[in-house]
């Protein structure tokens, strides 16, 4: 519903959210939303929605700027520096948003999003140091959107290992140094504070505020769902609340390119219920020390979409693979395939999509097959993509997938 760049959605409870909109027409109104609903509603979809915080939450901050940390001041790529970690202002906002759009009555006598899950993203790649080179620990990412903890502290020049012009938001360092679990890991001595020592503060901070979330969106008798970097912070010591589903989206097994190396089977196994995400096995990602970023040579992460992954790829990837025991499998309500909607409109998004999505779409609702193949399918996806193109959507070529060649022979919409 929202990123760093743009919030787009009404809110009656706090009608000041829609300053941080692109501009008037590229904004949604709770008639929309209501729309969007209900003919989902009528097609047996079911509309789930995402609130994505911390980071991705900063363009809340053009209309309340209390709730963020520093106040003006600019973290990852150009945006705020997200939400206040410090405040319970900051909790009471979510509060009253997940009670507006998830609880309270609408007009129609229902609310507005009353799907069970309510999803908090929480995705906070490369919040810590080091997160794109290990060995040179003065490096911290400078892309993306996601978590900006430089903003929380420590103070410039308490640690050598933190690189970047930045004010830290000193409000945000009191608390986090007097704060429950925080203040037993020495931070006071900032005379021995290593970059290990910070990363795992940060991810203390970020794991007290998903457990916020999780208080918020149980207290309203919803299923709070957050993205694998909670798990990361919080599922491995037990202390996530085991009615929190996780959206597993590791990158690549190195863990290059800043991404989680947490696997659905180490989740399941963990007692979490998941979804599955995971398409880094499609993801091959380099590092340019220089730039200080990652330089992806194949589509990462959860966004696997790109034209370069074929039908065929997408077909074979199996959600239940290497997951043995039933009750865990059990643990798996589903998969997700993504496409990101700031890399997309709608002239590119159906050629994208499809017929990749359709062959996700019959792998997640088929049982498990350990021997499945394409090959068993490419005649139905054939057809599948013909029909689309005779209902007007531009789905890529089967076999062609830039369409940057000539075709391998006769067969028109089959190719």
């Amino acid at each position: 519903m929202q990123d760093a760049q743009s919030v787009a959605f009404e809110s009656q409870r706090y009608p000041k959210i829609w300053e941080g909109r692109f501009s008037e027409n590229e904004r949604y109104s709770t008639e929309d939303m209501a729309w969007v609903v209900e003919a989902a509603r009528l097609r047996g979809i079911r509309v789930e929605l995402e609130i994505d915080l911390p980071g991705h939450a900063s363009s809340f901050c053009t209309g309340y700027p209390e709730l963020c940390a520093n106040v003006g001041q600019r973290g990852l790529n150009g945006g705020h520096c997200g939400l206040d970690v410090s405040k319970n202002s900051t909790f009471e906002f979510v509060d009253g948003l997940v009670q507006e759009l998830g609880v309270a009555s609408q007009a129609a006598g229902r609310p507005l999003f009353p799907e069970d899950f309510f999803h908090f993203g929480g995705n906070a790649r490369c919040w810590r140091l080091g997160c794109i080179a290990p060995r040179v620990p003065a490096m911290i990412v400078r892309t993306g959107d996601e978590v900006d903890t430089r903003c929380w502290g420590p103070p410039n020049g308490a640690s050598p290992n933190i690189s970047g012009t930045y004010e830290v938001d000193m409000q945000i360092w009191s608390w986090l140094q007097s704060h429950g679990n925080l203040s037993t890991i020495g931070v006071r001595d900032l005379g021995d504070y290593g970059v290990g020592k910070y990363n795992h503060y940060l991810s203390e901070a970020l794991g007290y505020f998903y457990q916020r979330l999780d208080e918020i969106a149980i207290s309203h008798g919803k299923t709070p769902v957050h993205w694998v970097e909670a798990f990361d912070a919080l599922g491995k010591s037990g202390r996530l609340d085991k009615r929190a589903v996780i959206q597993v989206c590791p990158g690549p097994p190195d863990g290059m390119c800043g991404y989680s190396k947490t696997t659905i089977q180490e989740v399941v196994a963990a007692g979490y219920k998941a979804i599955y995400n995971d398409w880094s096995r499609f993801c091959k990602c380099s590092r340019s020390l220089s730039r200080l970023r990652p330089k992806p040579e194949r589509s990462c992460g959860a966004d696997l979409l790109h034209l370069d992954v074929s039908w065929a790829e997408v077909y074979e990837t199996e959600p239940l693979a290497g997951i043995t025991e039933p009750a865990e499998r059990a643990r798996v309500l589903g998969a997700e395939v993504c496409k990101w909607g700031e890399e997309t409109d709608a002239s590119t998004f159906d050629r994208y999509v499809w017929p990749r999505l359709a062959a996700a779409a019959e792998t997640f609702w088929s049982p498990y097959d350990a021997n499945r193949t394409a090959a068993s399918a490419e005649d139905r996806m054939e057809w599948f993509r013909c029909r689309l193109l005779r209902m007007g959507i531009g789905a890529s070529p089967m076999h062609n997938a830039v369409a940057g060649s000539a075709p391998k022979g006769p067969g028109s919409c089959t190719q």
